[in-house]
């Protein structure tokens, strides 16, 4: 692909997944904080 070595490749291929993984896990997180926030006042 592009030329470009076979590890290259993979180096640069996991890091928009882990990356949308991350942002998940923290929307979610930081949403049901949220909403715990909101139910106490």
């Amino acid at each position: 692909m592009f030329n470009f070595p076979v590890e290259t490749f993979w180096w640069f291929v996991p890091w928009p997944f882990i990356w949308v993984g991350l942002a998940s896990v923290l929307y979610f997180k930081l949403k049901k904080e949220d909403d715990r926030e909101e139910k106490q006042k």
